[in-house]
């Protein structure tokens, strides 16, 4: 079968059954001598020839698909298969000192491909490989943290206790931490004290977290809420969760008052 000259494999192709035949044939004559090519290497001349044919030529979008296909899941050589830790090295050592930016490496004097991503901006539209696909959803657990341990409650109010304690050992001289005050906290919470007649204890800390203002004798828990606390007119997610969070550790109730923007104001 001849081939048309030219650039690249243009011409007549084999079907699909001619290519069948051709790796049946191949892979019983391999079974019994076995690879021509295994234990042999290329001469230098060898690899300069098949990197001068290469110079310049780029797959096309078929040709990569092709490709992509060809190697994925099951198909893949190191399909559930990992390098060992000697590999491992190995590839470390070999790499050390090389530059991989898309620029002139000072080790080899060559340029090896950008895997930084510094000189490789992203690829917008159908040109970015990840066009028309999606994340599984237990991929996009583990972007949300939801399997992390360190986003679990307790580990997150330990977190929250901890850097309490370092700031006010580090940078308060031991003096207790108190979180900035909102514009109308101290207004709201005097006019309170005086309709309650019970004492409002300031920034209670509670849970890791400080509360604008409690009364004990009324076991009541208040919030001025300003309008930074507001997402399209709805309350914070992660105030609301402090809120269950405050409830369940002290058993209060919570009075929330609502700052108004101070054009309506």
């Amino acid at each position: 079968m001849t081939h048309k000259k030219g650039k690249g494999h243009t011409g007549i192709q084999h079907t699909q059954k001619s290519k069948e035949k051709i790796s049946d044939s191949l892979k019983k004559r391999y079974a019994i001598f076995g690879h021509p090519r295994i234990g042999k290497k290329h001469s230098k001349l060898t690899r300069e020839k098949i990197s001068y044919t290469k110079k310049d030529v780029k797959d096309s979008i078929v040709t990569k698909q092709k490709k992509s296909e060809a190697k994925k899941g099951s198909k893949n050589p190191m399909f559930g298969k990992s390098c060992s830790e000697d590999r491992r090295r190995k590839i470390s050592e070999a790499n050390t000192g090389h530059k991989f930016d898309g620029e002139i490496c000072p080790k080899c004097n060559k340029i090896h491909p950008d895997i930084t991503g510094k000189n490789n901006p992203t690829k917008p539209g159908k040109l970015n490989p990840f066009y028309g696909k999606h994340h599984t959803e237990e991929t996009l657990n583990k972007h949300r943290g939801e399997n992390n341990s360190s986003k679990r409650p307790s580990v997150k109010r330990k977190m929250r206790e901890s850097a309490i304690k370092r700031i006010e050992k580090q940078l308060n001289n031991k003096q207790p931490l108190m979180p900035s005050i909102g514009n109308y906290e101290t207004l709201a919470l005097n006019n309170l004290e005086q309709c309650f007649g019970y004492k409002i204890e300031r920034q209670k800390r509670v849970a890791g977290y400080f509360l604008d203002g409690y009364c004990s004798m009324l076991k009541l828990a208040i919030e001025i809420d300003e309008p930074n606390h507001f997402i399209r007119g709805r309350l914070r997610k992660r105030d609301l969760q402090r809120q269950n969070e405050n409830e369940n550790e002290i058993g209060c109730m919570f009075l929330r008052i609502k700052v108004p923007n101070k054009q309506n104001i």
